[in-house]
Protein backbone atom coordinates (compact mmCIF):
# COMPACT_ATOMS: atom_id res chain seq x y z
CA UNK A 1 0.00 0.00 0.00
CA UNK A 2 2.71 2.38 0.84
CA UNK A 3 4.33 1.90 -2.27
CA UNK A 4 1.01 2.17 -4.23
CA UNK A 5 0.57 5.45 -2.64
CA UNK A 6 4.17 6.88 -3.29
CA UNK A 7 3.49 5.98 -7.39
CA UNK A 8 0.49 8.12 -7.07
CA UNK A 9 1.76 10.98 -5.78
CA UNK A 10 5.01 10.61 -7.88
CA UNK A 11 2.63 10.96 -10.92
CA UNK A 12 0.71 13.65 -9.73
CA UNK A 13 3.98 16.07 -8.94
CA UNK A 14 5.16 15.28 -12.57
CA UNK A 15 1.71 15.87 -13.82
CA UNK A 16 2.01 19.31 -11.88
CA UNK A 17 5.37 20.37 -13.26
CA UNK A 18 4.18 19.33 -16.63
CA UNK A 19 1.03 21.57 -16.77
CA UNK A 20 3.12 24.25 -15.20
CA UNK A 21 5.55 24.11 -17.99
CA UNK A 22 2.88 23.80 -20.83
CA UNK A 23 1.19 26.76 -19.31
CA UNK A 24 3.90 29.07 -19.33
CA UNK A 25 3.38 32.34 -21.92
CA UNK A 26 4.87 32.09 -25.15
CA UNK A 27 7.96 34.18 -26.17
CA UNK A 28 7.06 37.06 -28.41
CA UNK A 29 8.70 35.64 -31.32
CA UNK A 30 7.39 32.21 -32.22
CA UNK A 31 8.27 29.53 -34.59
CA UNK A 32 6.24 29.21 -37.91
CA UNK A 33 2.70 27.73 -37.35
CA UNK A 34 2.60 24.28 -39.20
CA UNK A 35 -0.69 23.94 -40.94
CA UNK A 36 -2.10 20.47 -41.47
CA UNK A 37 -4.66 21.63 -44.26
CA UNK A 38 -7.43 20.82 -41.83
CA UNK A 39 -7.34 24.04 -40.55
CA UNK A 40 -10.53 27.05 -41.57
CA UNK A 41 -8.32 30.47 -42.91
CA UNK A 42 -10.37 33.56 -43.01
CA UNK A 43 -9.25 35.29 -46.94
CA UNK A 44 -9.48 39.08 -46.54
CA UNK A 45 -11.75 40.89 -49.35
CA UNK A 46 -8.84 43.56 -49.21
CA UNK A 47 -4.88 42.58 -49.00
CA UNK A 48 -3.26 45.85 -46.89
CA UNK A 49 0.11 45.02 -46.71
CA UNK A 50 3.03 47.16 -45.71
CA UNK A 51 3.79 49.69 -48.63
CA UNK A 52 6.95 50.16 -47.96
CA UNK A 53 8.04 46.46 -48.08
CA UNK A 54 6.48 46.42 -51.42
CA UNK A 55 8.04 49.54 -52.64
CA UNK A 56 10.55 47.76 -54.71
CA UNK A 57 8.59 45.49 -56.61
CA UNK A 58 6.45 47.45 -57.43
CA UNK A 59 8.86 49.59 -59.08
CA UNK A 60 10.57 46.53 -61.05
CA UNK A 61 6.89 45.32 -62.31
CA UNK A 62 6.51 48.84 -63.69
CA UNK A 63 9.75 48.74 -65.44
CA UNK A 64 9.03 45.18 -66.63
CA UNK A 65 5.31 46.42 -68.19
CA UNK A 66 7.33 49.40 -69.50
CA UNK A 67 9.78 47.16 -71.73
CA UNK A 68 7.12 44.94 -72.52
CA UNK A 69 5.27 48.00 -73.87
CA UNK A 70 8.39 48.76 -76.07
CA UNK A 71 9.11 45.60 -77.27
CA UNK A 72 5.54 45.19 -78.41
CA UNK A 73 6.18 48.53 -80.15
CA UNK A 74 7.60 45.91 -83.35
CA UNK A 75 4.20 44.51 -83.87
CA UNK A 76 4.04 47.32 -86.03
CA UNK A 77 5.12 47.31 -89.67
CA UNK A 78 8.63 49.03 -90.45
CA UNK A 79 9.17 49.92 -86.55
CA UNK A 80 12.79 49.19 -85.49
CA UNK A 81 12.96 47.84 -81.46
CA UNK A 82 16.44 48.83 -80.61
CA UNK A 83 18.31 46.07 -78.39
CA UNK A 84 20.37 48.51 -76.69
CA UNK A 85 17.34 50.26 -75.31
CA UNK A 86 15.98 46.81 -74.24
CA UNK A 87 19.26 46.07 -72.68
CA UNK A 88 19.13 49.52 -70.76
CA UNK A 89 15.43 48.76 -69.64
CA UNK A 90 16.50 46.12 -68.38
CA UNK A 91 19.78 47.32 -66.48
CA UNK A 92 18.22 50.89 -66.20
CA UNK A 93 21.02 52.37 -67.44
CA UNK A 94 21.11 55.53 -69.66
CA UNK A 95 17.60 57.03 -68.48
CA UNK A 96 15.90 54.94 -70.78
CA UNK A 97 12.49 55.20 -69.52
CA UNK A 98 9.47 58.23 -69.64
CA UNK A 99 9.45 58.47 -66.29
CA UNK A 100 12.14 60.62 -64.27
CA UNK A 101 11.00 57.97 -60.88
CA UNK A 102 11.98 54.93 -62.90
CA UNK A 103 15.20 56.11 -63.89
CA UNK A 104 16.58 57.64 -60.67
CA UNK A 105 15.16 54.70 -58.57
CA UNK A 106 18.43 53.45 -58.25
CA UNK A 107 16.88 50.17 -58.87
CA UNK A 108 16.27 47.58 -62.29
CA UNK A 109 14.96 44.62 -63.50
CA UNK A 110 18.37 42.98 -63.77
CA UNK A 111 19.22 42.51 -60.41
CA UNK A 112 16.34 40.65 -59.37
CA UNK A 113 16.31 38.28 -62.08
CA UNK A 114 17.76 34.87 -61.72
CA UNK A 115 20.91 35.35 -62.80
CA UNK A 116 20.78 31.87 -64.84
CA UNK A 117 18.56 33.23 -67.47
CA UNK A 118 20.15 37.05 -67.82
CA UNK A 119 22.39 35.76 -71.00
CA UNK A 120 19.20 34.18 -72.85
CA UNK A 121 16.99 37.19 -71.55
CA UNK A 122 19.98 39.62 -73.63
CA UNK A 123 19.96 37.00 -76.75
CA UNK A 124 16.35 37.39 -76.72
CA UNK A 125 16.65 41.30 -77.29
CA UNK A 126 18.99 40.32 -80.02
CA UNK A 127 16.62 38.39 -81.72
CA UNK A 128 13.86 40.98 -81.41
CA UNK A 129 15.81 43.71 -82.80
CA UNK A 130 17.09 41.87 -85.75
CA UNK A 131 13.55 40.52 -86.59
CA UNK A 132 12.08 44.28 -86.36
CA UNK A 133 14.56 45.37 -89.07
CA UNK A 134 12.41 43.17 -91.67
CA UNK A 135 10.74 45.49 -94.06
CA UNK A 136 8.46 42.23 -95.68
CA UNK A 137 5.52 40.71 -93.90
CA UNK A 138 6.53 37.13 -91.91
CA UNK A 139 6.97 33.92 -94.24
CA UNK A 140 8.32 30.66 -93.69
CA UNK A 141 11.76 31.07 -92.79
CA UNK A 142 11.38 35.04 -93.14
CA UNK A 143 11.25 37.45 -90.47
CA UNK A 144 8.74 40.28 -90.81
CA UNK A 145 4.98 41.44 -89.02
CA UNK A 146 1.62 39.36 -90.03
CA UNK A 147 -1.39 39.01 -88.64
CA UNK A 148 -2.08 36.65 -85.85
CA UNK A 149 -3.75 33.37 -86.94
CA UNK A 150 -5.83 33.20 -83.62
CA UNK A 151 -6.68 36.99 -83.32
CA UNK A 152 -7.26 40.20 -85.69
CA UNK A 153 -4.00 41.44 -84.02
CA UNK A 154 -0.28 41.99 -85.87
CA UNK A 155 2.54 40.29 -84.44
CA UNK A 156 6.24 40.33 -85.09
CA UNK A 157 7.55 37.04 -86.17
CA UNK A 158 11.67 36.05 -86.40
CA UNK A 159 12.40 33.92 -88.84
CA UNK A 160 11.53 30.86 -87.35
CA UNK A 161 8.19 32.04 -86.50
CA UNK A 162 8.30 33.15 -83.43
CA UNK A 163 6.76 36.15 -81.79
CA UNK A 164 10.00 36.86 -79.43
CA UNK A 165 8.64 39.75 -77.66
CA UNK A 166 5.98 36.87 -75.92
CA UNK A 167 9.56 34.77 -75.09
CA UNK A 168 10.54 38.16 -73.52
CA UNK A 169 7.31 38.16 -71.23
CA UNK A 170 7.22 34.97 -70.40
CA UNK A 171 10.94 34.84 -69.30
CA UNK A 172 10.49 37.74 -67.09
CA UNK A 173 7.47 36.15 -65.70
CA UNK A 174 9.12 33.00 -64.68
CA UNK A 175 12.79 34.60 -63.80
CA UNK A 176 11.60 37.70 -61.98
CA UNK A 177 8.71 37.16 -60.52
CA UNK A 178 8.17 33.74 -60.27
CA UNK A 179 11.69 33.49 -58.99
CA UNK A 180 11.56 35.96 -56.49
CA UNK A 181 8.17 34.83 -54.95
CA UNK A 182 9.03 31.33 -54.94
CA UNK A 183 12.63 31.19 -54.48
CA UNK A 184 13.83 34.37 -52.69
CA UNK A 185 11.19 35.01 -50.87
CA UNK A 186 9.37 32.57 -49.68
CA UNK A 187 11.64 29.85 -49.51
CA UNK A 188 11.72 27.97 -46.48
CA UNK A 189 14.74 29.85 -44.15
CA UNK A 190 12.25 33.14 -44.68
CA UNK A 191 8.84 31.13 -44.06
CA UNK A 192 10.54 29.28 -40.90
CA UNK A 193 12.57 32.37 -39.45
CA UNK A 194 11.94 32.50 -36.24
CA UNK A 195 10.86 35.95 -36.57
CA UNK A 196 7.06 37.12 -37.14
CA UNK A 197 8.30 40.57 -38.58
CA UNK A 198 10.63 38.76 -41.25
CA UNK A 199 7.97 36.26 -42.19
CA UNK A 200 5.06 39.24 -42.34
CA UNK A 201 8.06 41.54 -44.90
CA UNK A 202 8.54 38.37 -47.09
CA UNK A 203 5.08 37.59 -47.51
CA UNK A 204 4.16 41.68 -48.43
CA UNK A 205 7.39 41.29 -51.05
CA UNK A 206 5.81 38.18 -52.58
CA UNK A 207 2.60 39.25 -53.13
CA UNK A 208 4.00 42.29 -54.55
CA UNK A 209 5.64 40.76 -57.43
CA UNK A 210 2.42 38.81 -58.01
CA UNK A 211 1.74 42.08 -59.57
CA UNK A 212 -2.23 42.16 -59.05
CA UNK A 213 -4.42 44.52 -57.53
CA UNK A 214 -5.01 44.19 -53.41
CA UNK A 215 -8.92 43.28 -53.87
CA UNK A 216 -8.04 40.75 -56.68
CA UNK A 217 -10.21 38.22 -54.67
CA UNK A 218 -13.34 39.80 -55.47
CA UNK A 219 -12.86 39.61 -59.20
CA UNK A 220 -14.50 36.56 -61.41
CA UNK A 221 -12.60 34.98 -64.29
CA UNK A 222 -14.86 33.99 -67.43
CA UNK A 223 -13.87 31.82 -69.62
Amino acid sequence: MQSLKFTSTFFIFIFSVSLFFSCKPKKQDDPAPVYTGDEVISTPTIYSGNKQYMHDADIRLVMFESLIEYAQSGNTKEVFVDSIKLKNMFYNTSSPFDTAYLNTSGLNIAEAVDPVYKPEIEKLFGRLSIASKSQVESANGVAGVKQATTTSAFKLYDANGIAVYELIEKQLMGSLQLYQICSVLLADNNLKNQSKEIRLQTWDKAFAYLGVTPDFINYKVTR
